[in-house]
């Protein structure tokens, strides 16, 4: 009776191991898309709304270090760029994080001399080749 009960019990946790992950292929609709993945309830979702508080400061590349690291990179000003090339721009720098975007900021107060290979190294340390070809593409 006990053997009987081990397989019943085997086949019904196979039956749902196989139907979960069915259900959770890519190739089917009814998995993790965006409409399910982001709803209101859903943890991340809250996360992703949160507001950032009054004593916190968000990273980000405001048009002065935008324009420094133009004339830098590329030797060109920022009027020269349409508006979607400096905020494709200035998302792959922010993509970088906040310790290495603060870096960048302070990369680009120093003398060009000093500065060039650290920016460089900066860069490649932290952007994927992917991103490094998109800025080669839109600035130079």
């Amino acid at each position: 009776m006990k053997r009987k009960l081990y397989i019943i019990l085997l086949i019904m946790l196979t039956f749902i191991t196989t139907k979960a992950i069915m259900y959770l292929h890519p190739d089917n609709d009814n998995g993790f898309n965006t409409e399910k993945y982001f709803k209101p309830s859903n943890f991340l979702a809250v996360i992703k709304n949160e507001v950032v508080g009054e004593g916190e400061v968000f990273h980000e590349i405001d048009n002065e270090t935008l324009n420094e690291f133009l004339e830098f990179y590329s030797n060109k000003s920022a009027e020269n760029l349409e508006i979607f090339e400096k905020e494709e721009i200035r998302y792959i720098l922010e993509s970088m994080g906040k310790y290495n975007t603060d870096k960048l900021k302070k990369l680009l107060k120093i003398s060009r001399e000093k500065r060039e290979e650290r920016i460089y190294k900066l860069l490649g340390e932290n952007l994927f080749d992917e991103q490094l070809m998109i800025l080669d593409e839109m600035v130079r």
